[in-house]
């Protein structure tokens, strides 16, 4: 039972948050093993806070919380069950970083 609230607050929480932007600074406030938000697929942000302590890598992941996590979810074979499971825990978009402002004094 306490799985299928936990599902169900998932699935609710990653309804709100699918059509928000984020930017690599939002990202990085979350960079704990409680705490756990992560970019992958170049532009997909993640709240992986509820299953870091379910990875079956352990604390694997938990260098990547508040980072781009492509390179290490690379690294290591995921079957298709876990790359299902990403859209799960999806709660927005990168944004793009803004372009720098230059200044010209005369």
């Amino acid at each position: 039972m306490r799985k299928l609230l936990l599902c169900a607050a998932l699935i609710t929480a990653s309804a709100a948050h699918a059509q928000t932007s984020y930017t690599l600074a939002d990202v990085a406030t979350h960079a704990t093993a409680t705490d756990c938000w992560m970019v992958l697929n170049t532009t997909k942000v993640y709240n992986f806070t509820p299953f870091v302590s379910m990875h079956p890598g352990g604390s694997a992941m938990v260098p990547y919380c508040g980072k781009e996590g492509d390179a290490g979810f690379a690294s290591v074979p995921h079957s298709s069950n876990a790359v299902a499971l990403e859209t799960t825990y999806l709660i927005g978009t990168l944004a793009a970083a803004p372009a720098p402002i230059s200044v010209t004094l005369t």
